[in-house]
């Protein structure tokens, strides 16, 4: 606490450490980074990154998350917000793009196809990991994280824990006893560079895959129960604004409203919409051919629901998600 006399004998002072303040928190702004999050070394130079890593189950809530987002330019700016149905609500965007899509689609003019696909939503994973290995980066070696990863990792987990094939034996990423590191192979990918129409090499993970069951540190519990503490709480990703702080959002970015277009049936239910607004997604995708990690969205997509029963594992999650399906 500052004293009145301290204040009066030091005014004048304090204009150097608020502007000094002022500029760190502008730079901070949009720079700031996410010092946990992991993210496989690739030398740019070889066209290849090798990494290895294990999935790590949280101390506390789900051992996954998946979050939807939009980030388009618009007229004033640009939109950069996770969407509402990260956690299963109707969002703006997804309106609008359900109404430009039907319109579309109605007319038969692709343009306003082309406003849904501009504004498409996108996926994106977090879970924790250990870092075993990273030629690339060795620093991460040995150490925990947050690892962000999109749908051809995603696949790669699915694919362990609800095989194709009935001799192949589930297995469940997250268990610390019979889970099993996992092998991040990247591979440089030419694909067009639409900033100025020549080419540019992204990163490929399709290579990726498990390594045989084994335990973490073998035998040594104490230090498994160590790297557990560690984990962080995955749930501040699944924050997202309300609906009507998006909407102007929207409406600032596009200079429209988000139901601009709306004339249908005032009594749709909330449910039919949310459906309505995931087929467009599927629609909008296109698939994941020749796509990056990055660029990617599976089509299948179950989450860690936030009404999991406590304790379920990777496999009955799975199961559940299915059958609810």
């Amino acid at each position: 606490m500052v004293d009145f006399a301290k204040l009066r004998s030091n005014r004048g002072s304090t204009l150097s450490k608020l502007t000094e303040k002022l500029e760190t928190l502008n730079k901070g702004s949009s720079t700031q980074k996410d010092e946990r999050l992991y993210k496989p070394g690739f030398d740019k130079k070889e066209g290849k990154g090798y990494a290895v890593i294990r999935f790590l189950p949280a101390k506390e809530g789900e051992h996954f998350v998946r979050v939807f987002s939009h980030a388009f330019k618009g007229k004033d700016g640009w939109y950069i917000e996770n969407s509402r149905s990260t956690i299963g609500e109707e969002d703006p965007v997804g309106i609008a793009n359900t109404l430009y899509w039907k319109k579309g689609e109605n007319e038969g003019n692709e343009s306003f196809k082309n406003i849904a696909r501009n504004r498409k939503r996108n996926t994106k994973y977090f879970s924790n990991i250990y870092v075993i290995k990273d030629t690339v980066t060795p620093d991460w070696n040995g150490k925990n994280a947050i690892y962000e990863f999109g749908g051809q990792i995603f696949k790669k987990i699915e694919g362990a824990a609800k095989p194709e094939f009935e001799d192949d034996k589930p297995m469940d990423p997250f268990d610390l006893w019979s889970g099993a590191d996992f092998k991040i192979k990247i591979v440089g990918k030419e694909i067009p560079d639409q900033r100025n129409g020549g080419k540019t090499v992204v990163p490929n993970y399709e290579n990726s895959e498990f390594d045989r069951v084994s335990e973490l540190f073998e035998g040594d519990d104490a230090k498994k129960e160590e790297l557990f503490g560690k984990t962080y709480d995955l749930s501040e990703f699944l924050k997202v604004k309300t609906f009507e702080e998006l909407a102007v959002r929207f409406k600032k970015v596009t200079g429209e409203a988000h139901n601009k277009l709306e004339s249908g049936d005032p009594a749709e239910s909330v449910a039919a919409r949310l459906e309505k607004s995931m087929e467009l997604d599927n629609s909008v995708d296109n698939g994941d051919a020749g796509k990056t990690d990055e660029q990617s969205e599976p089509k299948s997509q179950p989450t860690a629901s936030s009404d999991a029963a406590e304790g379920e594992s990777v496999l009955e999650m799975f199961k559940r998600l299915a059958e609810e399906g």
